[in-house]
C-alpha cells in the first residue's frame, strides 16, 4: 500500500467474509484485500481514513447481503458494490469504482445518473461512499449513493444487471431530499407498495465539529417525498429499515 501513501509495517483493518459451520464456528475468511489492488481504494474518503494514523481503514464495507452462493458487498472506501462467489471466494462483478478492473460491469444509462449533481465534479464516478446494496424482489440491485465528496445531494440508484453482456443499466434514480450532503451512512429499502424508505444518511455539523443525524422519508412512486422522520434528540441513525 506504499503507493497510496500507507507507509509499510502500519496496521490497516481489512474486510472479511466469514462462513461459518452449522454450530457457529469460523470455516474460512474470504479477504477484501486479497482481491483488490490499490489503486481501487479512495483516500479522499473523509471520516475513518487517515493514511498516518494507524489503524487505517482501507476497505469500510457497510453492508452485506447473501442470495444463494453469492455475497453482494458495499465498501466505503471502495466507492464501489461487489459482487462475489463466497463458496470460491472469486468476484464475479464490480460495480463503480475509482480505476478500472476485468471485472467491471459497464453501466448504461449514465445520463439519468449524472445529471442529479449540486455541481458536476467528477462526473465519471459512479458511486462515493455509498452504503446499503440491496438486491430487490425483482432481481434488480439498489445503492444508497451517499455523493460524499461528489459534491452532489444524496441519491438511490437501481441497477438491472446483465451478467451475460457485464452491463448494469441504470433503471431508477431516486432524489428528493432535504439534505444536499450525506456524509455517511445511510439506506434505502423498497415498500411493498412501490415507495421507498430511505434513511439520508448523517450531516457534518460545522458549528460543533461533529457528525449530526440527517432526515428519513418515504418517497413515493411519483418520486414525492412524504413523511419526513425528524431524528429523536441525541440520537444518531445508522440506517432504516421497514417492519410490517
Amino acid at each position: 500500500l506504499t503507493s497510496i501513501e500507507i507507509s509499510q509495517g502500519l496496521e490497516i483493518l481489512d474486510s472479511e467474509i466469514v462462513i461459518l459451520n452449522p454450530n457457529g464456528t469460523e470455516k474460512r475468511k474470504i479477504s477484501i484485500m486479497d482481491l483488490i489492488e490499490p489503486e481501487e481504494i479512495s483516500v479522499g474518503q473523509p471520516a475513518y481514513f487517515n493514511s498516518t494514523i494507524a489503524p487505517v481503514d482501507v476497505i469500510h464495507t457497510n453492508s452485506v447481503e447473501v442470495v444463494g452462493d453469492f455475497v453482494y458487498i458495499s465498501s466505503r472506501h471502495l466507492d464501489s458494490v461487489h459482487k462475489i462467489n463466497w463458496k470460491d471466494g472469486s468476484i464475479v462483478w464490480r460495480l463503480g469504482g475509482n480505476s478500472n478492473t476485468d471485472k467491471d460491469l459497464k453501466v448504461k444509462n449514465l445520463y439519468g445518473a449524472l445529471n442529479q449533481f449540486n455541481n458536476t465534479i467528477a462526473l465519471n464516478k459512479l458511486f462515493d461512499g455509498q452504503h446499503d446494496a440491496r438486491i430487490l424482489k425483482n432481481g434488480e440491485l439498489s445503492v444508497f449513493d451517499n455523493g460524499t465528496t461528489g459534491n452532489r445531494n444524496p441519491r438511490v440508484l437501481v441497477f438491472r444487471i446483465d451478467e451475460k453482456n457485464m452491463t448494469a443499466e441504470i433503471t431508477k434514480v431516486i432524489t428528493g431530499s432535504s439534505q444536499s450532503s450525506s456524509y455517511c451512512c445511510g439506506s434505502a429499502r423498497e415498500l411493498k407498495d412501490g415507495s421507498w424508505l430511505i434513511n439520508w444518511g448523517g450531516k457534518f455539523d460545522q458549528s460543533r465539529g461533529t457528525l449530526a443525524n440527517g432526515v428519513s422519508s418515504t418517497v413515493l412512486p411519483s418520486g414525492v417525498a412524504t413523511r419526513i422522520m425528524v431524528r429523536p434528540a441525541n440520537v444518531f441513525a445508522y440506517r432504516t429499515i421497514p417492519y410490517y
